[in-house]
């Protein structure tokens, strides 16, 4: 990490990630708004705006510095979590429902719309955020999403019309906002600062794969 403390990179990666919700999020209000679907334009506002505020929390927040610990330290000898990073990963999903870790085994039943839609947003900001290009965020998800075998056909058609919708207004914002596109490439670039280490190496490798075939197709 570039010899930065672990509290910090912390800070840093809450920062921006909840930036990145925000300006993504922020498209989905718009064309909402446009449409003059007040209603959920509200909705989608009120959810980006209060997104991961869990974070914040000390022992949340402690437990994943050392989750940062790990991910720049991966390798052979430290090839999972310690339990204080887990836990606080747990401890995350439990206090957030737009995680299906949230509802356990019951999610397909129990996540609302609020839920799904805050859970594209969210995987979408974080695609950005791994990947540094929109094209893979669909990629990111097939290859690193542990629980995408169990989505049934209902959720998976629900999660995936609001991650498609996303991604539309993404690139024709990209095309033909400019102001946009410069806020986000900052971040993404802040990000990818911050963020080195053999996990993100791999990260990126595995990424690369012509065969993975992804989950947007």
């Amino acid at each position: 990490m570039r010899g930065k403390p672990y509290p910090l990179v912390q800070v840093n990666d809450i920062l921006l990630h909840k930036a990145l919700v925000f300006l993504v999020g922020s498209l989905l209000v718009r064309h909402y708004m446009e449409s003059g679907d007040k209603d959920s334009a509200l909705r989608v506002g009120k959810i980006i705006t209060l997104h991961d505020m869990s974070k914040w929390e000390a022992d949340e927040f402690d437990g994943m510095c050392q989750y940062q610990k790990f991910l720049s330290l991966k390798d052979d000898s430290y090839p999972t979590p310690p339990p204080d990073a887990q836990a606080a990963c747990d401890l995350h999903f439990s206090r957030n429902s737009h995680h299906p870790e949230f509802y356990g085994q019951a999610y397909n039943m129990y996540m609302n719309d609020d839920d799904i839609c805050e859970m594209a947003v969210d995987r979408f900001a974080r695609g950005l955020q791994f990947t540094g290009d929109p094209e893979d965020v669909f990629r990111y998800f097939d290859t690193k999403d542990t629980m995408r075998e169990q989505y049934s056909k209902e959720f998976k058609e629900r999660f995936l019309h609001y991650l498609n919708a996303l991604k539309t207004l993404y690139q024709t914002h990209r095309d033909n906002d400019t102001e946009f596109y410069q806020a986000i490439g900052g971040l993404l670039i802040g990000l990818r600062r911050e963020q080195t280490g053999k996990f993100y190496d791999e990260l990126d490798k595995s990424l690369s794969d012509p065969e993975v075939v992804t989950l947007g197709k």
